[in-house]
């Protein structure tokens, strides 16, 4: 399904309940939309999910729902294909969507728990260093867009992809005296808003890959009518998709560290700023990175200090500054 934007007045032409047997995956889309207030990307993947059970050897027909069907293909899928509880979890959520769609009651259906994520290991810097100048294409441009991503992504560890996908040029905002700030727009969190004023050597210095050096010089290289406002640009000049966005990182990331997963920016992040505020004031700030990052609980915040406390012991600098700058006596 291609990214479209519906504009919030159509709710009046969209049907409360949609008809089973002439529904595309259209109509599920703008319903899952304006009537479940679904995000763009969460029904993305759904509707991936929804195209791969429609066409698995036990499918589902979604013009003729059946709940004996839908049991033999999620039995299917547990016992013999030994598919993955949050597998089994987001074919289960995915058909929600369509029951809601067509107003049916909730089938009585559980899948199995899912484990708890566990933090995986993290690239100390001097790895991380080398995702920024990294020559990941012959192409210069398509170069300069992930070593800038990368950068930013590290750096300033927004949530990936969603966060990264809704990065507008209009939310970096420049002042005098080479002062920027930030506007990050929360899909998680319904789109809520929050304000960051980062270290100027990612927002404005002309000696760095700083968004003001991305705006002002990259960008424009791709940009065309079709670009809308939208940070970053696939080398074709279209905005990202949330899912493209996730493969194409996993995909470079892994040619520099075989560990890599998109996600490893944020907690990358959580740890390095910790490790940083360590280092400034002799405590691991959980309230300053929790603000960073827009968790909404300090527990979640806190999960990150286990993992803080083991990397500063073995090398304990200031992890922005190292990857930001050379300083004397980092090895």
């Amino acid at each position: 399904m291609k990214k479209r934007f519906f504009r919030k007045d159509k709710i009046l032409d969209c049907p409360i309940v949609l008809d089973m047997k002439t529904a595309t995956f259209e109509d599920i889309a703008l319903h899952a939309e304006l009537r479940q207030r679904l995000q763009q990307s969460t029904i993305e993947k759904r509707l991936s999910y929804a195209r791969f059970m429609q066409n698995h050897p036990i499918p589902i027909n979604f013009n003729k729902l059946d709940y004996i069907g839908f049991i033999h293909h999620m039995d299917h899928r547990e016992r013999v294909e030994k598919a993955t509880p949050t597998a089994l979890s987001s074919e289960w959520k995915t058909m929600k969507m369509f029951l809601r769609a067509y107003h049916i009651e909730n089938w009585d259906y559980k899948p199995p728990p899912e484990p708890k994520s566990k933090m995986r290991i993290l690239p100390f810097p001097e790895t991380v260093k080398k995702f920024f100048t990294y020559e990941y294409s012959k192409n210069l441009y398509e170069t300069k867009l992930y070593q800038y991503m990368f950068f930013f992504g590290f750096l300033v560890g927004v949530r990936v992809p969603s966060e990264f996908v809704e990065l507008k040029v209009s939310d970096v905002i420049f002042e005098e005296n080479n002062r920027a700030y930030l506007i990050i727009t929360e899909p998680k969190k319904n789109k809520s808003r929050r304000t960051l004023i980062p270290e100027r050597i990612i927002m404005t210095s002309p000696n760095s890959k700083s968004l003001k050096n991305w705006i002002n010089v990259w960008r424009p290289m791709v940009a065309h009518e079709h670009s809308g406002d939208a940070l970053f640009l696939r080398p074709d000049g279209y905005p990202f998709t949330s899912a493209c966005l996730r493969k194409k990182l996993s995909k470079h990331g892994k040619k520099i560290w075989k560990h890599f997963q998109p996600y490893d920016l944020r907690h990358w992040c959580a740890v390095a700023r910790l490790i940083k505020t360590k280092i400034e004031v002799g405590i691991f700030d959980c309230y300053s990175v929790k603000n960073w990052l827009g968790h909404e609980t300090i527990k979640t915040t806190e999960v990150y200090i286990k993992y803080a406390e083991q990397y500063y012991r073995e090398l304990p600098v200031d992890w922005i500054a190292y990857v930001t700058r050379k300083r004397k006596g980092y090895r």
